[in-house]
């Protein structure tokens, strides 16, 4: 009696079957594979993790960028800060000087 074989689940872009006899269990996909489709598969992933991969690499230069540009706009918004705190000071200075040339103006009439 002939034991019955499996054949490879692996189909085309066209819908055309594999007829070669399935090996293994492709852990991702669920399909039964010949080792050509198996390998196919191994390569598509491996393809697909170094596309990741670069896609990764891009979004941490991006990220570094923003966090040294944020840095950066830190440190400006720190120095206009600081600028305006001095501009308050001398405002209230300056008023200070006139109110106090007004009282002895007023005291002195």
């Amino acid at each position: 009696m002939a034991s019955a074989r499996n054949l490879c689940q692996h189909s085309d872009i066209n819908g055309n079957q594999c007829t070669s006899n399935d090996y293994i269990l492709c852990p991702h996909c669920q399909l039964q594979l010949c080792l050509k489709h198996l390998n196919y598969h191994q390569e598509l992933l491996r393809s697909e993790l170094y596309d990741l991969c670069h896609d990764i690499d891009c979004v941490r230069l991006d990220l570094d960028s923003l966090i040294f540009d944020s840095n950066n706009h830190r440190e400006h918004l720190f120095k206009q800060l600081d600028e305006w705190y001095q501009l308050q000071i001398n405002l209230i200075e300056r008023r200070l000087i006139l109110s106090c040339q007004g009282f002895f103006l007023t005291v002195s009439i």
